[in-house]
């Protein structure tokens, strides 16, 4: 019904028609931050998400209720992919893809040695890398890799490694960095 006359029914008017019913510009922006990840069926964290978005639990539990983002177990979430890639053709803001960067990052430090708890991720920590890469994120890059080797190492996940090390160690003596 809320379609007008010269509309056709579309998935992306559809959507689109969700995301124009957000109460202000500040809520699209923080819907758009959500596709910095990866789609369903990977999931993310309640903790990332709030940090991606820069917002409080209130804005993603509208997002919830308004069927635009799904629950997927204690605390965690996921974006279907046609709306993720509604998003991302709106547009994901840059600081929202520097603050999913800079929370992985951190995050990596943070639990280093639990190889439970980085396996849930690993489809958003690709996704960080990927993203560090993509905007220019040197040194955030070369810490997520450093983070993350031990992970990869253990777990013989050899393409990753085939992958980013060598991207890695280019960017780290671009810096001047030589001491990888």
């Amino acid at each position: 019904p809320s379609l007008t006359s010269q509309q056709t029914i579309s998935l992306e008017n559809v959507i689109g028609i969700s995301e124009q019913a957000l109460p202000d510009d500040t809520a699209r922006m923080a819907l758009r931050s959500l596709a910095v990840f990866p789609p369903k069926p990977s999931a993310f964290s309640e903790e990332a998400a709030l940090a991606c978005m820069d917002s409080g639990i209130e804005m993603l539990d509208l997002f919830v209720d308004m069927g635009l983002v799904e629950t997927s177990g204690q605390a965690r979430y996921q974006l279907h992919q046609s709306i993720t890639e509604y998003l991302r053709i709106k547009g994901v803001p840059l600081e929202a893809r520097e603050r999913f960067v800079g929370y992985y990052t951190d995050w990596l430090e943070q639990v280093q040695q639990d190889d439970t708890i980085i396996g849930t991720e690993l489809d958003n920590i690709e996704a960080a890398l990927a993203t560090a890469e993509n905007v220019g994120q040197k040194k955030a890059f070369i810490s997520l890799v450093d983070h993350f080797f031990p992970f990869i190492e253990k777990k013989a996940l050899w393409e990753l490694i085939d992958e980013l090390l060598p991207k890695a160690a280019a960017e780290a003596k671009a810096l001047g960095d030589y001491r990888t």
